[in-house]
């Protein structure tokens, strides 16, 4: 639980949350059920869902019954796109974790994704055809925007592409989560839109913080430093080193990435590349723009507990460890 819901009435809502994804995957074949609940309560902060039930709060919604189905269902997505992802760069661990394909195997983890998959629209199914289509667009940018991170070549990939790509991997779901809060709570058009800014403002500065907790920000996260880039996955800070450094160094990190297999001298070695430029001091100042961004679209809706609870939330995302 995170210390900023402490003693709120969010923090049992959250409780609420969590009985029904417990409920969501009980399922006839036990194997599923423990596939899924390994990843689906492996550590993770839920802090989405928390700023989707604090939004809906603050936009003067009054029953959060109504809001958890939905929200629920987003973190399943987020989830089992989250095991296609560990699949697809062979990705040895999860939260400090063995991911779920080494664990129990390939075909197991990509049936239980599809099955995650599955269970969010279950979710969903008597909530209407809006918020069907708020889920099924998420599912599609997070396609699209895995697909481009595939094709992204270490040697072309400029920030606004991994800016791109990373608003339709990480933050389509926190906006979705977000604008979808609002519109559960039967708030106006104009917040709709306000709220979804906000969550696409704290789905780039979360991933972008992780980038920087990755390279050695910090050392507060489960996951081992350099696993991005043992995994080959070129990220904001090292995009940036790359287009400040000198041509021999720069030729230096490109190779590292050509490699089929990266070990932990290429990490060490990309690490103190980063280090030679602003490479994290850019990262961590733009992680901090975007929830100062964040910040100010929640200044519009009305005063009130759960406005204020919204932008220590969006202070998190950046604070968490930094």
């Amino acid at each position: 639980m995170l210390d900023v819901l402490k003693g709120t009435d969010i923090e049992k809502d959250m409780k609420g949350l969590e009985d029904i994804l417990q409920s969501a995957i009980q399922d006839d074949e036990p194997m599923l059920s423990r596939m899924s609940g390994h990843i689906l309560f492996s550590g993770g902060r839920r802090i989405r869902p928390a700023i989707g039930v604090t939004v809906y709060k603050a936009c003067w919604g009054q029953n959060v019954a109504e809001l958890l189905p939905a929200t629920a269902a987003l973190e399943l997505v987020h989830t089992a796109s989250l095991i296609h992802e560990d699949l697809i760069h062979k990705a040895q661990t999860h939260m400090g974790a063995p991911s779920l394909h080494m664990m129990f195997g390939k075909n197991e983890a990509i049936v239980t994704a599809d099955y995650l998959f599955a269970k969010a629209y279950r979710l969903c199914v008597n909530l209407g055809p809006d918020i069907m289509g708020m889920l099924a667009k998420a599912c599609v940018n997070l396609a699209e925007g895995e697909i481009r991170h595939l094709c992204a070549t270490p040697k072309d990939v400029t920030i606004d592409d991994y800016m791109d790509i990373v608003k339709l991997r990480r933050a389509e779901v926190f906006s979705t989560t977000t604008r979808l809060s609002a519109w559960i709570a039967r708030a106006p058009a104009k917040t709709l839109d306000s709220m979804d800014v906000l969550g696409q403002h704290l789905g780039l500065a979360y991933q972008i913080v992780d980038d920087y907790l990755d390279l050695g920000g910090s050392t507060c996260e489960a996951e081992p430093k350099g696993t991005e880039i043992l995994q080959g996955k070129m990220t904001l800070p090292i995009i940036r080193a790359r287009d400040e450094l000198n041509d021999k160094a720069k030729k230096q990190l490109l190779d590292i990435y050509k490699k089929r297999k990266r070990d932990k001298n290429d990490v060490k070695r990309v690490m103190r590349l980063v280090s030679s430029t602003d490479g994290l001091e850019f990262t961590k100042k733009k992680a901090e723009d975007l929830v100062e961004a964040a910040i100010k679209e929640a200044e519009r809706l009305d005063d009130g507990i759960y406005r204020r609870l919204l932008m220590e939330l969006s202070r998190y995302v950046v604070e968490r460890c930094v």
